[in-house]
């Protein structure tokens, strides 16, 4: 074990001398411990041993405080021991520990403990064996070094509830500081250090504050600052309840420190008071009974579950059905049987064959074509490549990106089994990270074959396919749209390639589960998996008789630089930086050069402070472009740069175009939501010297390969997703990139030709960088896998994922299970509702699909598609051509037109309504776009996405007679609060609260807070940016500060809430939040954020409504439409929301 210990300061914090170091606190020995070839921190000993043993064991460890002594400097030492038994293990052990709290002793009693598990496990091979069973269930976060991979035992941790404040590890430092700040307290420093394990960084931090007058410690570990000290301070609220014996104690703390502006007074009149509760008292609706006087704290949220359809259970108990090759009459893209309309109907095999070889050989080659083709290693390679795939069921195929892997290999398959007279025995489907790359693909297979798309080559995207012919065909998809094939045994495939299988996302995991257990069951089907830079050997180990192919391309030499070193050879000031100083305020120079690397310390300053404030340096990429093009070569190939995401792609684009516009170039953006033409990546055969400048994300690292690259600048930075502190959601984060992602940058350059890279980071940052990026099952939510595993009648969830390659923390399993009990997907037993059957038939957001189904009982299908639809889009809705200023203006006039809301997805309603009509021409439709300033490929998608949840919907449900809609009249305001409140339904708790400027009395938005104090932007094509700043004052007098926001993007120096709509308290009651409080002092309660002064007895009746909906909803979805009881019941909850609306 290497473990470094050095000291770091942090800014605005109070740092207690080092004397309080070395004197009062008992620094251990030893830092961290391997168990099992998982980390522990002995500051989290006593986490990990109790929950060890009640996994093991199922009961509770007791820790005793069993002596408390006075030592010779005056400080009490307290005794502790522990008694473990794991009869499962036949192991038992008494521990004694020591410490200067009550804490500190139990940590080093749980510590001794596990030393003495190590040492029992170096000395019995099996004990470690069935130790290692159950230590790689409990939480474990994963880090990497440079030479390998480890796992750090990373504690669960409850929410704790500290005065009716909900207190997570998430939001721990933000409440503290809070709850500090208005006891005009502090928060004092004690020990703030950097630890090295194995050359991984990690940062220690030990806190101390007062709360109630007792002086608290809180100790924090992570592989971030911010992580550290969110465990200090969730620490700190830890013990300072383990103090707090008496609940009483701590009840006032918190509460009091609610946000002012978040109380509000919501007057119901007495008429609909007693509407709502004869409507509960009649239909027998289960509320939470609220006495006369509240003496005691209490949830008004009813315990209950929805009815579960006993019909409906047996249906969804499925299994993965058999496996058979081509058929007569089937269609294996569509799982349908042929109708007599179709060419292949009642046409045998042999002469489907004949007919599609006699078809091949009436094709007219170019030699462009196939000289191209004929050029790429793994055409060259393809004889030795069928004779693999002929003789193995399960083939890994490595091979540099360009290649040829992606094109080649499925047209090589389908052209052998053509040959040989066998051409309807091959369907291949070949799966695809992103939907561009699957339909560019297609279109580049299909202009390969001398073929338009949709005759031997297809695609299957979300919300898009086109299907080929259903013999002798290839289908390009995403592994998202493949699962979904699932449900019919993957009939009449012959072939399955999974490409890109190194970007280890969450649903690619998952497949390769599903496809280990067919090839256990159907030695026919062949499977095949590629990749340019996958682990060789861990897909080795996870797959028995795996062949390996790997096909090494040399590469040209790559001349690297790093920041500091472009810097130097830049001679580059970023703006605000004329003068650089060392810590004697002397004046730094570029010429004085250090001796071991010639790279002057104001260069190596400059790029540490570039560094540390994260934002992406565009001048410098500016001038690096500008050399490249001005190089005195008339062959220089092109230029490669690597950008986080779309919005970093057209901010330099256009500064490429202001500042370089005198050069004759061209700019290309690669994106994966923007279309892509192969034929546009090959270089022009013009005599003019055009440089050409390519701005893409990660997809241009292997999924696309960009040729005749010369020059890569990499910013090193990737837009990826992480899961919410307080939902099942995810939010982009833009992060430093992994080694191995920069080195496959870095590879780009080398192809045809000698080249250069820069690198926009320090060396010293690159090599603490991760060696790869962690696999999407430890960081996104695992809700609608596990619906699927449900639905699939998979088997136990925790016995499923636990055969994957890296199975996911237990703790994220049951998170998701709780999840979706919450939102009556899963019954009290865990078994599929038939809500949450409906949840995996669309390829949605769970709590999305929810709210769309949800939308059927109040007749607003419609608009409800077209907001997911909305939102579900990766590209900007207004276009980036038209300038801001009429962007601007065609907003306002269209702000309020339709409606009243300060809403988003209201807004882009309205502009879709203007722009298309089911007679429009395509010209007509084009022209509107361009008017109303609309992206084409926006509303494209968008249009095809609301077609298909559409047709979806009309598939599961009779929609015209699901719902009686005799006598209904729907208001505009009924319309708008039932649709934000479904919005709302499916995106909480995305929701902050507008922040305006106290300098002036005129309305000013400056930014909108979420409830964990982070301040988010809004961006100036938003309604709510429009609406503050332009003074719509009688609209604003009718908001409340609160809105829904359905993503949000965290960039290097900002958060950015996208797609706002406004929501009112009532709607937050009725379909939003997860807890609702009450008791003697205060109205009503929202998750402990909000406040609501109103009667509390009509509060757990409206609450009594939302279960009613999840009834009515559990019907409808089990049995395809209410009875007439049912039916009633709507009616009534439809009447009472119209009444609702207008409060």
């Amino acid at each position: 074990m290497n473990v470094n210990i050095s000291n770091i300061q942090s800014n605005n914090t109070n740092t207690v001398p080092k004397k309080l170091d070395e004197d009062q606190i008992l620094i251990p020995s030893d830092w961290v411990i391997q168990l099992c070839d998982v980390w522990i921190f002995k500051e989290r000993s006593y986490y990990m041993i109790s929950q060890l043993v009640s996994l093991i064991e199922k009961i509770e460890i007791k820790f005793s405080i069993k002596d408390k002594k006075m030592n010779d400097v005056g400080v009490y030492i307290y005794d502790s021991v522990a008694n473990i038994i794991l009869s499962k293990l036949n192991y038992s052990f008494f521990s004694q520990g020591k410490g200067i709290s009550t804490i500190e002793s139990i940590n080093d009693c749980a510590w001794n403990i596990i030393h003495n598990l190590k040492d029992y496990c170096q000395s019995n091979s099996s004990f470690l064996s069935r130790l290692s069973d159950y230590v790689k269930q409990l939480p474990i976060q994963y880090f990497e070094n440079e030479k390998d991979f480890y796992k750090l035992y990373q504690p669960s941790r409850k929410l704790l509830n500290i005065g009716g404040n909900l207190i997570s590890y998430q939001n721990s430092k933000f409440e503290l500081e809070r709850i500090v700040k208005n006891k005009y307290s502090s928060i004092d420093i004690l020990i703030n250090r950097i630890i090295y394990i194995n050359n991984s960084c990690f940062y220690f931090i030990k806190k101390s504050t007062k709360l109630n007058k007792q002086q608290i410690h809180g100790y924090g570990f992570g592989k971030n600052l911010l992580d550290a000290e969110n465990e200090a301070c969730y620490n700190i609220f830890y013990l300072f309840l383990q103090k707090s014996h008496l609940r009483g104690s701590c009840e006032d703390m918190g509460r009091k420190y609610l946000l002012k502006e978040n109380i509000f007074n919501v007057e119901i009149n007495s008429d609909l008071e007693k509407e709502i509760e004869k409507f509960i008292t009649t239909y027998k609706i289960k509320t939470t009974f609220v006495p006369k006087t509240v003496l005691s704290r209490m949830n008004l949220i009813p315990k209950i579950q929805p009815k579960v359809c006993n019909g409906f259970r047996k249906e969804v108990h499925c299994i993965l059905k058999p496996w058979n090759g081509p058929k007569m009459n089937y269609n294996c893209w569509s799982d349908s049987m042929l109708t007599n309309d179709n060419l292949y109907y009642n046409m045998e095999l042999d002469k489907i064959s004949e007919y599609i070889r006699k078809k091949e050989n009436e094709k007219c080659y170019f030699d462009f074509i196939e000289n191209k083709r004929k050029r790429l290693p793994i055409y060259m390679e393809r004889e030795k490549i069928l004779k693999i795939i002929k003789d193995n069921q399960l083939i890994l195929i490595r091979a540099s990106t360009g290649s040829g892997k992606s094109t080649q290999i499925p047209q090589i398959l389908l052209k052998d089994f053509i040959n040989q007279g066998k051409g309807a025995e091959f369907n291949c489907i070949v799966t695809q990270p992103r939907r561009l790359c699957a339909t560019s693909l297609a279109n580049e297979v299909a202009y390969e074959r001398y073929e338009f798309i949709g005759e031997s080559v297809g695609y299957s995207v979300r919300f898009d396919r086109v299907d080929p012919r259903p013999f002798g065909s290839i289908v390009y998809t995403t592994t998202g749209t493949l699962l979904q094939s699932i449900y019919s045994g993957l009939k009449g495939i012959t072939h399955i390639i999974i490409d890109e299988i190194h970007e280890r996302t969450l649903s690619l995991d998952f497949l390769l589960i599903i496809l280990k257990k067919i090839i256990k069951n159907n030695s026919s089907i062949k499977i095949i998996l590629m990749s340019a830079t996958v682990d060789v050997e861990m897909f080795k180990n996870y797959f028995e008789n795996i062949y390996v192919y790997q096909l090494t391309i040399p590469l040209y030499d790559v001349k690297l630089f790093y920041l500091e070193e472009i810097i130097q050879e830049f001679k580059f000031i970023p703006y605000g930086y004329n003068q650089v100083f060392d810590n004697n305020n002397n004046s730094l120079s570029f010429e004085k050069l250090n001796d071991n690397d010639n790279i002057s310390k104001k260069a190596k300053t400059i790029a540490t402070e570039i560094e540390i404030n994260e934002s992406i340096p565009y001048n410098l990429i500016i001038e690096i472009i500008k050399k490249m093009i001005t190089i005195d070569d008339n062959d220089s190939g092109s230029i490669l740069v690597f950008l986080p995401g779309l919005n970093e792609i057209f901010v330099l684009k256009k500064l490429i175009e202001e500042y370089l516009e005198i050069f004759s170039m061209e700019i290309i953006t690669l994106h994966s939501s923007l279309s892509l033409d192969f034929q546009n990546l090959e270089p022009s055969k013009s005599d003019k010297k055009v440089t050409r400048i390519f701005l893409s994300t990660n997809i241009a690292e292997s999924s696309i390969t960009v040729p005749d690259i010369s020059c890569v600048i990499d910013t090193g930075k990737v837009r990826s997703k992480c899961s919410s502190s307080t939902s099942t959601s995810s939010i982009l984060h833009t992060i430093w990139t992994s080694q191995y992602s920069m080195e496959q940058r870095t590879g780009r350059g080398g192809r045809t030709r000698n080249g250069y890279c820069y690198r926009l980071c320090t060396r010293s940052l690159f090599n603490k960088l991760p060696k790869k990026q962690k696999a999407e099952m430890h960081s996104e939510p695992l809700s609608y896998i596990l619906l699927m595993i449900k639905s699939l009648g998979l088997g136990d969830p925790y016995k499923f994922l636990n055969s994957a390659i890296e199975p996911p923390p237990i703790e994220s399993i049951k998170n998701a299970e709780g999840f979706l009990q919450s939102i009556s997907a899963l019954d009290k037993d865990k078994n599929l509702t038939a809500i949450g059957y409906q949840m995996v038939n669309f390829s949605l957001d769970p709590l999305q699909t929810k709210s769309l189904l949800i939308s059927i009982l109040f007749n607003v299908t419609e608009e409800m598609t077209f907001f997911l639809g909305y939102d579900n889009l990766s590209i900007p809705f207004f276009s980036k051509k038209v300038p801001q200023l009429k962007v601007s203006e065609t907003i306002k006039n269209f702000l309020f037109k339709d409606h009243s809301t300060i809403s988003d997805h209201f807004l882009a309603l309205s502009f879709h309504k203007n722009v298309y009509n089911n007679t429009i021409t395509v010209g007509e439709y084009e022209n509107n776009c361009t008017e109303f300033c609309i992206n084409k490929d926006a509303s494209s998608v968008l249009f095809k996405t609301y077609k298909q949840i559409e047709r979806k919907l009309k598939n599961n449900f009779l929609l015209d007679k699901t719902i009686n809609k005799s006598n209904e009249k729907l208001s505009k305001e009924y319309k708008e609060f039932i649709l934000c409140s479904l919005l709302l339904n499916a995106y909480y708790p995305n929701i902050g609260y507008v922040v305006q400027s106290k300098s002036t009395s005129k309305p000013s938005l400056i930014t909108l807070n979420d409830f964990e104090g982070n301040l988010m932007k809004i961006r100036k094509d938003s309604s709510t940016h429009f609406a503050y700043t332009n003074g719509s004052m009688n609209f604003l007098k009718k908001s409340s500060p609160f809105f829904l926001y359905s993503k949000k993007i965290k960039t290097e120096v900002d958060r950015v809430a996208i797609n706002l709509t406004n929501i009112t308290p009532i709607q937050l009651l009725l379909f939003g939040c997860s807890n609702i409080y009450i008791d003697e002092n205060i109205g009503v309660e929202l998750d402990q954020k909000i406040r609501i002064n109103m009667n509390k007895k009509v509060a757990s009746h409206i609450l009594g409504i939302r279960g009613a909906i999840d009834n009515l909803l559990e019907s409808l979805c089990c049995n395809g439409k209410l009875t007439q009881e049912e039916e009633e019941i709507r009616n009534e909850i439809v009447k009472l929301i119209v009444k609702l609306s207008t409060i």
